[in-house]
């Protein structure tokens, strides 16, 4: 039984699933497995993943005959795992090669703490770095309301504590890391970051413009029961405004807005 398991949902991401696949094959920790699931690809993902991987038995294929979305496809990964700790990968990001080392030895050292994320860098399409996401190392419960406070795509996660709040919530188009964070802290349990960059982030123009009004609305009531299990004050609600106002706004504008806030020189 592998140690850790994994979870790489994949999406329409023939173009990157390589850099995702290389970065953790090359890890210096080795008792994994990796659970990749296809989720109704149309691009010839499922087809470059088989032709990546080969007969590498460390890596496990699912399949969606349709998009089912990334709850449904990550807790198919969850099923279908077999180690005490769940880490987390994006097919279009990169994990550095000590990073599953790194935050097995703290999840070791650390048993009262459920989730260890990473600092990240962030690169565009052409492979540039462009910033950095450093969240806070223990953010208190007032933090969890303004924004998220652990990278969820560098997250590794016990096992155990996720399927006792439940796994993720499937009805969620979006914002269900948010919702996961949320059940862990309501039950108890801490989520904490690992105060190194060990972890690299796609992010350009084009995610943006996959957060519509209607996922805004739906993190928005995320946070309103957040605010109302976390027992916070009134004065905080008015981060919900914060988070729809956000979804008025055009791509280019947000990305701008990112551009300055998480470029090395601003953080």
């Amino acid at each position: 039984m592998p140690k850790v398991s994994i979870i790489l949902p994949a999406y329409n991401c023939r173009n990157t699933i390589k850099n995702a696949l290389d970065s953790i094959s090359a890890q210096t920790f080795d008792d994994w497995e990796c659970v990749i699931c296809d989720d109704g690809s149309k691009d010839g993902t499922w087809e470059r993943i088989n032709e990546l991987v080969g007969k590498d038995r460390r890596f496990q294929f699912l399949r969606n005959k349709i998009n089912m979305g990334i709850a449904v496809t990550l807790n198919r990964c969850i099923n279908f795992s077999r180690g005490d700790y769940l880490a987390r990968q994006d097919a279009d990001d990169i994990s550095e090669t000590t990073r599953i080392a790194e935050q097995v030895d703290y999840l070791d050292k650390n048993r009262d703490v459920s989730v260890v994320g990473t600092y990240a860098y962030l690169f565009d399409k052409y492979g540039r770095k462009w910033g950095e996401l450093r969240p806070p190392l223990a953010p208190d419960k007032i933090d969890w309301i303004k924004g998220f406070f652990v990278i969820h795509a560098s997250s590794m996660m016990r096992r155990k504590d996720i399927l006792r709040v439940g796994r993720y919530y499937e009805k969620l188009l979006r914002a269900q890391d948010y919702n996961l964070w949320l059940s862990l802290l309501i039950a108890g349990k801490k989520i904490k970051t690992v105060p190194k960059i060990l972890y690299g982030i796609h992010w350009d123009t084009s995610d943006y413009v996959r957060r519509s009004l209607k996922h805004r609305f739906l993190e928005a009531k995320i946070i309103f029961r957040g605010l109302k299990m976390l027992d916070v004050s009134f004065f905080y609600y008015a981060y919900i405004f914060h988070t729809l106002f956000s979804g008025l706004l055009h791509p280019r504008i947000l990305h701008l807005y990112y551009l300055h806030r998480f470029t090395k020189k601003n953080v």
